[in-house]
């Protein structure tokens, strides 16, 4: 039986650098029943002549050429000849994940909704970041998706059209609004109104790219008049049908107006444009100030607000903007003045009591447990790291399940740090997270630990296996002097070595200190199975400050491994992806993330006859997944020295020398592989936790 069709219509304007990677990504999508409607509208650019491209590539794709009508404009063009059951829309200047449209279908049709909702990635400054990723879905009744529209919470679902997909009947009478921004915000609620159900899944499928010079991305008195207007009937139509939502839509009434308010002001001033529109948002907070005084879900400091405004208009709209324009012009000439460790020290405080506020509720829960905390984990997208933290996660979790154990990276210290203060009880450990940065090299990592082990010196401290690397300059041994004397001033501090020459260092800088040794802790995880078949090659070597191999020497090794496979795989333990116009783009992964990204890589790993690689993880995660691989040195002693767990295993090989890397690829593609075996790993990580539980 064949699926329905889904149209999907995308609105292109001054894209050319970004449509291909839109359009393609469309094209490859797994659920094939599509009609892609391109609406090129007006565009000063070849975007015109690159849809005709892919209308005559692809019989799927249909163009529309029309006059500049805005966004709104061009999405109704759209509509109005899409012959879909189902209708989606993407920006030009985003992309999608292959299997978007077949999730969202799934997603719609299994919980008998009007429309579904992915999750989505946010691509800024070569970064993706997105809050979850999971698999779960959620289904809400009319009013409870209306509410998380209310809500508009980062994590929640938000009024963006395109990370949906929706009934087509319901758009019979609703289009955006035309001539406006925040035409999604317009609308979509609408939308909502007339749904019985909407079902959510976290799992981000969309990348929204975020652009300076995008719609979204300037502001203008206007633009803030927009978006008041969009706020107002969007609210006050919620209300309406949803008296249960009153409160909670009250409350977010006064917010958006008063930002829009302030917004307009500043924006404003001395220039006198806006005054109608001033004078309309005094007026509506004032004709609402009566329930809004009444709302519980209002503060203190909101209600305070709302009083001065409605009650001396005129000085409050003569005070904001002259306030701002003063405070902007005491920063300009205080701040050259005032010493940058004074300003540091004042946004340091703020970050600690914002902070405060948002991470407490955490220490709130099994008051009665201990806790262990672990320190320092990484947000960004090096697997290897990621490899690290889980196998801590492991660890921990397998021989401390009466300990409630609470994950902190290092991002996140500082609004943790007041927390941790107040609710640390004597008894709770903290585990430091392992790898190989206790060094200058990686700064931010030692600041992290050099202050945990500063402020909880009558707590247990452990630093998870680490490599240790100071280099040897000035600023160098500047460093290892301080961290030194921080951490010798802990009577309770066990480091863990991973290889011996960081053994050697620790043992005779920290000497007051117990310093143990064991392998690197991803060799506590078995990765094995399930097994595949295996072809070809992967090659995965570095591109960062610690890789030491010449183009040249990349190149050799890619012909010498063409010359023994057919098929090769070029990548690396850092999640990545390609963006518009190859702009590498590195995945900052979260701890819902973590597991899916880790399985994708070993899995890669698995699938392959033989991995040639210069990074420690590369070689680990051959060593846990059982698979051939051949390694090559870096510039300092990690990789070498790690090399000398594993050296028994059959599979793995180190080479100081890339000529004898063909030579290895015979013996490795014909070897009987003895499978991994943590056994070793495991009796020696009870050093670990004999330390923990003493």
């Amino acid at each position: 039986m064949q699926n329905p069709l889904i149209s999907i219509i995308v609105p292109i304007y001054n894209v050319e650098p970004y449509i291909r990677k839109c359009v393609d990504s469309i094209l490859n999508q797994t659920y094939k029943e599509l009609e892609i409607i391109l609406v090129e509208d007006g565009s000063p650019d070849k975007c015109g002549d690159i849809c005709d491209e892919y209308s005559l590539k692809d019989n799927r794709v249909k163009t529309i050429h029309k006059k500049n009508g805005g966004l709104s404009s061009a999405r109704n063009a759209g509509i109005d000849i899409a012959k879909g059951e189902y209708i989606g829309f993407v920006d030009s200047d985003d992309w999608i994940e292959n299997d978007m449209y077949e999730t969202l279908y799934k997603t719609l049709t299994e919980r008998n909704a009007d429309i579904s909702v992915c999750g989505r990635y946010i691509v800024q400054d070569g970064r993706i970041t997105t809050i979850s990723d999971t698999e779960e879905v959620q289904t809400f009744t009319r009013c409870e998706a209306l509410s998380q529209l209310v809500l508009d919470e980062y994590n929640g679902i938000k009024n963006f059209a395109w990370d949906k997909l929706y009934k087509k009947e319901l758009f019979e009478t609703i289009r955006y609004p035309e001539g406006r921004c925040f035409e999604d915000i317009f609308t979509t609620y609408k939308l909502f109104a007339i749904s019985e159900k909407i079902a959510e899944i976290k799992s981000p499928k969309y990348y929204y790219l975020m652009r300076g010079d995008s719609i979204c991305g300037t502001n203008t008195p206007s633009k803030r008049y927009d978006y008041y207007q969009a706020n107002i009937e969007c609210l006050e139509y919620i209300k309406k049908i949803e008296p249960t939502l009153k409160d909670m839509c009250d409350r977010q009434l006064f917010n958006r107006l008063h930002f829009c308010l302030n917004d307009i002001l500043e924006l404003d001033y001395k220039k006198n444009e806006f005054k109608k529109e001033i004078k309309e948002i005094l007026n509506k907070l004032k004709e609402n100030s009566t329930c809004l005084k009444e709302n519980k879900e209002m503060g203190l400091k909101q209600k305070a607000s709302l009083t001065f405004i409605c009650n001396h208009p005129k000085l409050y709209t003569a005070i904001y903007p002259k306030h701002k324009e003063n405070k902007t012009k005491i920063k300009h000439i205080v701040k050259p003045i005032i010493p940058g460790r004074v300003i540091n020290k004042i946004k340091y405080s703020k970050m600690i009591e914002k902070g405060y506020k948002e991470t407490n509720y955490l220490y709130e829960i099994d008051e009665d447990k201990n806790h262990i905390f672990l320190i320092g984990t990484p947000h960004h997208g090096n697997l290897g790291d990621q490899a690290i933290v889980y196998a801590e996660n492991k660890i921990l979790e397998d021989n401390f399940k009466d300990h409630k154990i609470i994950e902190i990276t290092t991002t996140d210290l500082n609004n943790h740090l007041k927390s941790l203060k107040k609710n640390v009880k004597k008894d709770d450990v903290f585990a430091l997270h392992g790898g190989g940065n206790l060094g200058d090299e990686y700064y931010w990592e030692e600041e992290g630990r050099r202050r945990i082990i500063s402020e909880f010196k009558d707590n247990k401290i452990i630093v998870f296996p680490q490599s240790i690397y100071f280099k040897d300059t000035q600023n160098g041994k500047r460093e290892f002097e301080k961290t030194k004397l921080i951490y010798s001033g802990h009577k309770n501090l066990t480091m863990v070595a991973r290889e011996a020459t960081s053994y050697k260092i620790m043992k005779e800088a920290f000497a007051s200190n117990n310093v143990i040794f064991t392998p690197d802790i991803v060799m506590y995880l078995n990765k094995t199975y399930p097994r595949y078949k295996r072809e070809g090659a992967l090659l995965s070597l570095r591109k960062d400050r610690e890789g030491v191999l010449s183009l040249n020497q990349k190149d050799e090794i890619n012909d010498m491994v063409k010359n023994a496979f057919d098929n090769i795989i070029i990548t690396d333990t850092v999640a990545e992806c390609k963006g518009s116009e190859n702009e590498i783009l590195e995945y900052m992964i979260n701890v819902n993330q973590r597991e899916k990204e880790l399985n994708k890589k070993w899995d890669q790993f698995k699938k392959v006859q033989v991995v040639i690689t210069d990074r420690l993880h590369g070689m680990v995660f051959c060593a846990i997944t059982s698979t051939p691989c051949i390694v090559i040195a870096n510039y300092n002693h990690k990789v070498k020295d790690t090399y000398e767990w594993l050296k028994d295993l059959n599979y793995i090989k180190f080479v100081n020398n890339i000529d004898e890397i063909p030579t290895l690829i015979h013996e490795l593609k014909n070897i009987e592989i003895k499978v991994y075996d943590n056994s070793f790993a495991i009796k020696n990580y009870e050093k670990i936790l004999e330390v923990i539980n003493k």
